[in-house]
């Protein structure tokens, strides 16, 4: 074998063999996956689908390949119906196809275009006109080339066939001998005897069918990451694992010891795709851990999960996570409908609210002009409910409870006795409705990690004071 293709593994039969390309045959998909490692090993170029033909006509698909060897152009639609013919037509010879001295049909083509070939067309990108919370500033980087496409016209064809080898006929036969073969197959083809085997073709470009850019060591550069390595990253990131020194180490040993295979040559140091650098690594872990987002906002994130819950069965969602889990108390907002859903799954739980959203809240309802309070009574009524909050026994807490009652601001004011009756002195009865204890009094205890923060907690008059 020639030394510039001696990487091919002994699975490809070889039956042609250019400057530019090289042709022959393998058996099966496995050993098509083969060659194909080996020609992106020993090529370091990416070459990506262009084109799938699944079972359509055969004429289709000779016409359409036959254009993009010859006029290297792209072939449209009304070019390829103008040659439509048979449904399954049957062919002695096909454009780039060799070695076949039989009839055969084509029942798939793949057509492989380099990565730096023709760029297809797309659609401008629409930019998110919807309006966030917050605003991003977008990073600004210097471009020296927008793209990498420099139309090269170096491409991979992969034909998948359906040889009647019964049928062939020697080389340099006469045209009357192939019509002869050819009416006996379609005979044993409408009685349904024809014997055929499958075989796949293949025809790969050399480096000197690359046009318009180099192919050299250093083309392993700019080459992503193998899906392999990329599963193998997905696969820890969902054990937990995201430590990007661990993970480089992992996947040199994953290259040396699984991808290495002594049939093909071992990929080369310098390609990015088999050893990739740290900021590769750190992209697919970041990539792997917002898998199955909906959005880069955590608000519309959020708002996803929420529909898909309701959907289930929202009363047990978290129940679900953790059957075994049975938290001491809550930390919530002043949220009605936040606190029956915990104290249905969680009955004998203790609730807190969270005394600095109580704070501001007492502090907005004051502050409002709709409210007609001046500073004078907005001090008094946050000094009465301050010291409600902060009474340390029930005795305390039911002898404050009785002076707010009777202060001349709630009873001579019908929007403060209003606002609250409605929403802080009946907690009990409005907040939990379906509870079975009796709540009297509220108890009021400091967090250990923020002393800013306060939590506000209604107890049942029968249980000790709750402190963290």
């Amino acid at each position: 074998m020639d030394e510039n293709i001696s990487w091919l593994p002994s699975s490809f039969h070889v039956t042609e063999s250019t400057a530019s390309y090289i042709s022959g045959w393998v058996s099966d998909e496995k050993d098509l996956g083969l060659v194909l490692e080996a020609h992106r090993r020993s090529s370091l170029c990416t070459f990506v689908t262009w084109l799938d033909f699944h079972l359509f006509n055969s004429s289709i698909i000779v016409l359409y390949e036959a254009t993009l060897l010859k006029d290297r152009r792209v072939a449209t639609w009304n070019d390829i119906k103008k040659k439509k013919k048979s449904e399954r037509r049957l062919l002695w010879k096909c454009d780039g196809v060799s070695g076949v001295n039989c009839p055969f049909v084509v029942d798939r083509s793949v057509v492989y275009c380099c990565q730096y070939g023709k760029p297809r067309k797309q659609s401008g990108t629409k930019e998110n006109k919807h309006q966030n919370d917050h605003q991003y500033l977008r990073k600004k980087r210097f471009l020296i080339q927008n793209t990498k496409k420099v139309d090269c016209v170096a491409k991979l064809f992969v034909r998948y066939i359906s040889r009647y080898d019964d049928y062939a006929v020697t080389a340099g036969a006469s045209r009357i001998m192939k019509q002869n073969k050819m009416d006996m197959l379609h005979d044993c083809i409408r009685k349904g005897n024809a014997k055929k085997t499958k075989a796949i073709h293949i025809k790969m470009p050399l480096q000197e069918a690359h046009t318009n850019h180099t192919v050299s060591l250093e083309s392993g550069f700019s080459r992503s990451m193998h899906s392999k390595l990329r599963d193998l990253i997905i696969q820890h990131v969902q054990m937990g694992v995201t430590s990007v020194p661990y993970l480089r180490r992992l996947l040199r040993s994953y290259v040396q010891k699984e991808i290495n295979d002594s049939n093909i040559i071992n990929p080369c140091e310098t390609d990015r795709s088999y050893f990739p650098t740290t900021r590769d690594i750190y992209n697919s872990v970041h990539a792997a851990l917002v898998t199955g987002r909906y959005s880069q906002f955590d608000q519309e994130n959020l708002l996803q999960k929420i529909e898909e819950w309701k959907k289930q069965n929202p009363e047990n969602i978290i129940k679900q996570w953790n059957p075994k889990w049975s938290p001491k108390y809550f930390m919530m907002d002043y949220s009605d409908q936040e606190y029956q859903a915990i104290h249905h799954t969680f009955p004998d739980t203790a609730k807190y609210l969270c005394y600095f959203h109580v704070e501001q809240s007492w502090m907005r309802w004051t502050r409002q002009k709709k409210n007609g309070l001046s500073d004078e009574e907005r001090e008094t009524l946050l000094s009465l409910l301050r010291r409600v909050a902060q009474a340390p026994t029930q005795e305390t807490y039911e002898q404050l409870m009785e002076q707010l009652k009777k202060s001349e601001l709630y009873k001579n004011n019908q929007t403060v006795k209003t606002y609250l009756d409605r929403f802080w002195l009946n907690i009990p009865e409005i907040q939990c409705d379906q509870c079975r204890c009796n709540f009297h009094r509220w108890n009021f205890c400091v967090g250990k990690e923020n002393v800013a923060k306060k939590s506000l907690s209604v107890m049942p008059a029968d249980e000790e004071s709750v402190t963290e």
